[in-house]
């Protein structure tokens, strides 16, 4: 970005200016003239829309601060009669000019150079570089300039100029011209009376001068300044000096006539960075900071930055740019080097430290033959220099160590794709672009106006390049070439994923190619776990799972993984996590197609499906204690992951959910993938939609497995993919689709004669037919089912199927028949000890309690299954029964009770998500208030319940499902509110009226073992 500024030269040392020529051109208001002043300030660098707005109005800008910031933007842009010095970048401006066209950048390189000639002992021609710093000051700096930053800066600068001016006058004592110096410091010590240093300088002058009583006197005034003022003593150096005037120490004397200026050739200052790019773009924030640190006031160590990413992710662009911004702070000189690291014979540092010598000066016979005395000599060149080295593309500490300044007055840039461990460096690690940079880039190369006409295009082949900025560079260089081509047909050229890297090539430019570089420095078991860790379709990588694709060790793999992340080809966002960028998935499964076998490929996918499996067997263990479905699991190879508690198992459910649907797709388009272990990962993975974020993509995986196993004629693994796509389709609310898979699934598993999954589908098509109201299906069903997991030994499965009975008894009106059917159940649950077939039971009799009016008995159950879901954790099952609980208090007319516990299922269904608890919790709100006689609440919480069950597609023949069913007669009195006053009379006078069909819907409340 930095470019000359043509004829139009900046002032800010004194009234902010700009002059063309020799005409100043009229800036306006000063607000304008304090935007300019802050690019001024910082010529060719990207300054942020937020920082102008602070530095204009500080913490607590206008309303329309931002329409006002653009308005003095363009009004500027008039004055200098366009846009190509006043530049946008992004959401910043910058202002397109070098160091010496700004009256300050030229101030600080007569400064540097007057420490220089100073340091070379020119002590003649460091005052006159010094005076004539001082000359380019025309007042106050910033004069007029309004604003938080304007007052920082104008105290900086000015104390800028007034140690430039200490210096100045401290040369010219080193020079023995302290007669002519008394007269400023007596006016300098008096318009600044707290200065120290000014006092100590005003000491010497007059002593030199023969006048030791009134430099006595200066001290004496100095300290009652400083007593009265402070309340402090002079400092030690004005103290010492006061002590060396009273001893008359030699050492204070005028030193001899100054030497002639040093003769010999000039110190070479070096100026070797590439040329800055043109249409940089983004990273603001970053080129801030780093800009700012090697703008920082230096110490003893040397600064050093390493700056490291994958290929092609923009390490050098930026490395070069920050460079360019600060080469005014580095008078003595720029070196610059490519140390071919990704090369296969990276750059010797001897070699190019003898370049580096000839660059500062030293002839070619002076240049030692040693490395090491090499080293020595090009530190003992830059001690004392302000020089900036930009090390780009550097292998390995070793290869940078030798390279690096001895003192602190230097400072050094490094990029690097390896992390550079063993040296003394803050690390920067480089990202993708944001999404507003990439869009930036892309535009400056195929024209603004042509992306905004296809805006949804661009972004397409934006996430399609994964945001790297030279894949983005790339593409639109392309497209820039091919005027007649739309944007929209390029980014249908990048969908093909195995197109995708061919297609982002350009002349000499390759996204592949840069990859190619750092995979040619890997040893073969990097390179293959590289290549094999790409082939499963995950969008990351956990250590464990990483172990078990590769089939070794957790100690080995995180080995080569870490490796692989120092070595820029995967990173690593947190401990052990590790991914891919995008890209470089692509260019490792080409990788993998060239080289590993399919079987092999394949091998890894089925491994990385074993251990899924097995460790979504062990959440499920652990969130469904007692449950017997794990006992029906294919074996695995892997034992899996194990949990310490529910929360942890939920949120490696949570966080591996679309990576492994991914890995079932791959499982089911691979010919000689494992169904069987693919299907029962969907079922535990359906089954267990209630404990964890439900995801319409398990109902979609579970239709493919079902399809490849129907095409591979696998009847096992069709049965059970079908049985969790009833599951996904029942937990929606799809009844008659669930239905017509449990069918399918009953006649497949009833001719291959596998009793487990015959028993599993006549359970689910009975609790299907409780959904619908079907309660004599449904009880011919269970009866069906109940023999089968007796013979089977499944006590949980046939408690279960028991209490789900007792609903369809309850259904058809038979009371005591389910009331003893939930006795059975709970028997049989307490018996085997099964934490959740128990509460579950105890659930049922609660209900059937409830609904013989028997409320005081129903509450006891009820709370009792409450209090064991609890210490389950479960829940959704929680809030389930606390609705029946509720349900149970308004019958008996304990409104106030009802309310609270309904306000309890309310928090607990807002927290899990459920809407249907949430609807039903709502509806229970309702019909306390109502009770409370507080009308116009309760019709508010029974409208929120139905336009929310209606949201969620809950069909109105039912109005809620059967898991949420405590509120049932709340929200069907609503409904025949709203169509018959009289019929809500007659509900509300005696429940018993409401028909035996109303008491029957009203009974259904359950806990499925879906």
């Amino acid at each position: 970005m930095d470019q000359p500024a043509g004829d139009v030269r900046f002032t800010v040392l004194g009234p902010v200016q700009a002059w063309r020529g020799e005409d100043e051109l009229p800036l306006g208001t000063p607000q304008q003239r304090a935007v300019l002043a802050m690019l001024a300030l910082r010529p060719a660098q990207a300054v942020s829309v937020d920082q102008l707005v602070a530095g204009l109005w500080g913490e607590d800008p206008p309303p329309r601060a931002l329409g006002a910031l653009r308005t003095y933007v363009s009004r500027l842009r008039a004055v200098f009669g366009g846009e190509d010095l006043l530049v946008s970048a992004g959401s910043c401006y910058a202002l397109r000019c070098g160091a010496e066209d700004v009256d300050a950048g030229v101030f600080e390189r007569l400064v540097a150079e007057a420490g220089q000639a100073k340091a070379a002992g020119d002590l003649g021609e460091a005052g006159r570089l010094l005076a004539a710093a001082l000359r380019q000051w025309r007042g106050e700096p910033l004069a007029g300039v309004p604003g938080p930053y304007g007052e920082a800066q104008r105290a900086r600068l000015a104390e800028r100029r007034l140690t430039t001016l200490e210096t100045r006058i401290e040369v010219e004592l080193a020079r023995g011209e302290h007669a002519g110096v008394v007269a400023e410091l007596t006016a300098l010590a008096s318009e600044h009376p707290l200065r120290e240093r000014l006092r100590e300088l005003l000491m010497l002058a007059l002593y030199r001068g023969g006048r030791q009583a009134e430099a006595l006197g200066v001290f004496t005034d100095t300290r009652r300044t400083l007593t009265e003022e402070l309340g402090i003593e002079p400092g030690e150096r004005l103290c010492a000096l006061h002590q060396g005037i009273l001893a008359a120490d030699p050492a204070l004397a005028a030193p001899a006539p100054a030497a002639g200026p040093r003769t010999g050739p000039a110190v070479p200052k070096p100026a070797q960075l590439p040329a800055d790019v043109a249409d940089f773009t983004g990273r603001a924030t970053r080129v801030g900071e780093l800009a700012a640190s090697l703008r920082a006031e230096k110490g003893r160590a040397v600064p050093v930055t390493a700056i490291s990413g994958i290929g092609g992710i923009g390490k050098t662009t930026l490395a070069v740019h920050i460079a360019h911004s600060v080469r005014g702070d580095y008078p003595d000189g720029q070196l610059y080097v490519d140390l071919e690291g990704t090369s296969a014979r990276p750059r010797d540092p001897a070699a190019v430290l003898a370049g580096f010598l000839r660059a500062l000066g030293v002839a070619d016979s002076a240049v030692p033959e040693e490395a090491s005395e090499r080293a020595a000599l090009f530190r003992s060149c830059l001690a004392g220099r302000r020089v900036l080295l930009v090390l780009d593309n550097a292998r390995d500490a070793e290869q940078v160590g030798p390279l690096l300044p001895g003192d602190g007055g230097s400072a050094v840039l490094i990029t690097s794709r390896a992390t550079m461990a063993g040296i003394p460096a803050v690390f920067v690690p480089l990202e993708a672009l944001e999404r507003a940079d990439a869009a930036a880039l892309f535009a400056a190369i195929v024209g603004q106006r042509r992306a905004d006409d296809e805006p949804d295009a661009v972004l397409d082949v934006l996430t399609a390049c994964g945001f790297l900025p030279l894949a983005v560079r790339i593409a639109a260089s392309r497209l820039a070439c091919r005027p007649d081509w739309t944007i929209a047909s390029f980014a249908r050229r990048l969908r093909d994923e195995y197109r995708r890297l061919d297609q982002l090539r350009v002349g000499d430019l390759a996204v592949e190619a840069t990859f190619e570089l750092s995979y040619r420095q890997l040893g073969a078991e990097h390179a293959e776990a590289f290549r094999l860790l790409s082939v499963p379709d995950a969008a990351f990588l956990p250590l464990a799972t990483a172990a078990a694709a590769l089939d070794l060790g957790e100690q080995r793999t995180e080995d080569i993984l870490e490796s692989l992340v120092d070595t820029g080809l995967l990173d690593s966002p947190r401990p052990g996590q590790y991914h891919y960028h995008d890209l470089l998935r692509l260019y490792a499964r080409r990788k993998a197609e060239e080289i590993d076998p399919a079987e092999e490929r394949g091998a890894v996918v089925g491994r990385v499906l074993d251990f899924t499996l097995a460790t979504t067997r062990n959440v499920f263990r652990l969130l469904e204690p007692g449950d017997s479905q794990p006992g029906y699991v294919a074996p695995t190879y892997a034992a899996g992951l194990s949990f310490a508690g529910h929360d942890e198992a939920r949120d490696w459910l949570d966080v591996m959910r679309d990576s492994t649907m991914r890995i079932v797709g791959q499982t089911t388009e691979d010919p000689a993938g494992e169904l069987r272990q693919a299907a029962d990962l969907m079922l535990l993975l359906a089954l267990l939609m209630d404990r964890v974020s439900p995801s319409g993509d398990v109902g979609l995986a579970a239709r493919a497995v079902a399809a490849a196993a129907r095409r591979r004629g696998d009847r096992g693994s069709e049965i059970r993919s079908r049985h969790a796509l009833a599951v996904f389709l029942h937990h929606a609310w799809r009844i008659p689709e669930a239905e017509a898979e449990l069918t399918t699934g009953l006649e497949l598993s009833t001719a291959s004669g596998d009793t487990q999954c015959v028993a599993q589908s006549l359970l689910g098509l009975g609790i299907c037919a409780v959904e619908r109201r079907g309660y004599a299906d449904a009880l011919a069903l269970l009866d069906k089912a109940r023999p089968l997991y007796r013979a089977l030994g499944d006590n949980a499965a046939v408690a279960f199927t028991v209490a789900t009975s007792a609903c369809a008894h309850l259904g058809v009106g038979d009371g005591d028949r389910a009331l003893a059917a939930a006795a059975e159940a709970l028997a049989v649950s307490r018996d085997i000890g099964d934490s959740i077939a128990t509460p579950n039971a105890l659930h049922q009799i609660g209900i059937v309690l409830g609904e013989l009016g028997r409320t005081e008995e129903a509450g006891g159950h009820l709370r009792e299954a409450i209090a064991m879901y609890k210490k389950a954790r479960l829940r959704t099952q929680t809030a389930r029964v606390l609705l029946c609980l509720a349900e149970v208090h308004r019958k008996a007319g304990e409104f106030g009770q009802a309310l609270d516990v309904a306000e309890e299922a309310l928090t607990i269904g807002r927290q899990t998500h459920h809407d249907y608890v949430v609807a039903g919790a709502l509806a229970a709100l309702g019909s306390a208030l109502d009770g409370l006689h507080q009308p116009d609440r309760a019709l508010t919480c029974r409208q929120q319940a139905l336009g929310l069950l209606e949201s969620c597609g809950a069909p109105a023949p039912f109005i809620v499902r059967p898991r949420c069913r405590g509120c049932l007669w709340a929200i069907s009195s609503h409904r025949m509110r709203r169509k018959s006053p009289s019929a809500r009379l007659t509900r509300r006078k005696s429940p018993s009226a409401r028909g035996g069909r109303d008491q029957r819907e009203s009974a259904i409340l359950f806990s499925s073992p879906w």
